[in-house]
């Protein structure tokens, strides 16, 4: 049992306290008051820590990540090698395990992880929860699935009609997985000779894999960058789509009038600009940028995206792709705030996008808030994020890191609560 005083919180939502302290005990938060109208005890023993009136959030949730294999090789021009297929599942199991701490010396204290190899997700997953390693929580979706040739069919399951899904979605609930990823209901734009907008499953397949996955109690998320596939997600009940590149009214007017909930990755343009210009965006992708561009199709900006988004009510969650491709390293999903304050979030709205609301999304009850109740995954900075979201994007943003009460990250042993991280 300790507190933590002198800090401005954030709750995960949109209540922030510029004077508050919070009590913990064992992984639960017991107590958040306002030091305005109940000042924190003393004298009764219990371990307190001033913190200098830095901030205190909810521990940070990215919604998309793929955190097996760590980060993909850059420059490499072939799926095969920049993912490094021909590794033993061995190694890449250290390096899932490294993008996850690295992930959470970040502030990023869950993620839910769309699709890796060897179910090593649902088993980093289990070895979190179970505390043989320190690690984010994870929601793990296991091995995606995609039509025969479909997007990522490298290293996804390959499954073609409604009884193939519906085996294979039974086959990984049977592994433990706690969503399913269907990856083949568009193209992308790192599978080279299919086209990005192209639908692939069909909608009596997505249907197909939405109620067995329902059934079973699993969600599902779909990978879909617009076009017919991306209606074909919308109208097969997924939970959420991934990236929606082209998103537009009609598919946002659907997505808002059945709740579906958009993950929109927007760092993935942030960072495909940067690599532009270094010339480290592999041809692939550029090649299938330049197709669409021949054909005539205009890609949003983000901010168009999230116009379109926000016009029609679309929920939004954070999530950053984090490992889906050579641009967008793992460590680096805070510049999702960023993305999402320059397209219209405010600071509060961009929070709660990667805390209280993603928490909810992902699947992860008492998670997100800092409310009493609540599981103590915390992150402390010494910015005030409640005013610029984006400040957690900078080196030096992250001061300690609390998960499930135990102080498992500090920046430096100066630290009021350096005393407390050995205890982890």
């Amino acid at each position: 049992r300790y507190r933590l005083t002198d800090v401005r919180v954030f709750d995960g939502l949109e209540r922030v306290i510029e004077r508050a302290w919070v009590e913990i005990d064992g992984e639960r938060i017991t107590l958040v008051e306002d030091a305005a109208a109940q000042p924190p005890p003393s004298g009764d023993g219990v371990p307190s820590y001033a913190l200098g009136g830095a901030t205190l959030l909810p521990g940070l949730i990215d919604a998309h990540t793929h955190l097996v294999g760590g980060d993909v090789v850059a420059g490499a021009q072939d799926y095969a090698t920049s993912r490094r297929l021909a590794e033993s599942s061995g190694l890449t199991a250290y390096r899932t395990v490294a993008a996850a701490q690295h992930t959470l010396r970040r502030g990023f204290t869950a993620v839910r992880d769309l699709t890796g190899r060897d179910y090593l997700d649902v088993d980093l997953a289990h070895a979190v929860d179970a505390g043989i390693l320190i690690g984010p929580t994870v929601r793990a979706a296991g091995l995606g699935l995609t039509i025969t040739g479909g997007h990522v069919h490298q290293r996804c399951v390959e499954v073609d009609g409604e009884f193939e899904i519906r085996k294979e979605v039974r086959r990984q609930v049977k592994r433990g997985v706690h969503w399913i990823k269907l990856m083949g209901v568009t193209g992308g734009m790192s599978s080279a000779g299919r086209h990005p907008l192209a639908a692939q499953f069909t909608l009596d397949e997505v249907r197909a894999g939405v109620e067995e996955a329902h059934r079973a109690g699993v969600k599902v998320a779909a990978h879909a960058h617009g076009g017919e596939g991306i209606m074909n997600a919308i109208e097969g009940g997924v939970d959420t789509v991934e990236h929606g590149l082209f998103l537009d009214d009609r598919s946002a007017e659907r997505m808002a009038d059945r709740g579906t909930v958009l993950v929109a990755t927007l760092m993935n343009e942030m960072k495909y600009h940067e690599a532009l210009e270094r010339g480290l965006v592999p041809q692939t992708a550029l090649r299938q940028r330049q197709r669409l561009a021949d054909e005539g199709f205009v890609m949003p900006s983000p901010e168009e995206r999230m116009a379109i988004a926000r016009r029609h009510g679309v929920r939004v969650v954070a999530g950053t792709d984090a490992g889906g491709n050579a641009m967008v390293r793992h460590g680096q999903n805070a510049n999702e705030l960023v993305m999402l304050q320059r397209c219209g979030f405010g600071p509060l709205e961009a929070l709660a996008a990667a805390t209280g609301h993603a928490a909810e999304v992902v699947g992860l009850p008492g998670r997100g808030r800092v409310v009493a109740g609540a599981i103590a995954d915390l992150v402390l900075t010494p910015f005030d994020a409640t005013r610029d979201a984006a400040v957690l994007a900078s080196e030096d943003a992250v001061a300690a890191v609390i998960k499930g009460g135990k102080v498992v990250h500090v920046a430096g042993l100066s630290s009021p609560l350096a005393e407390r991280v050995f205890e982890a």
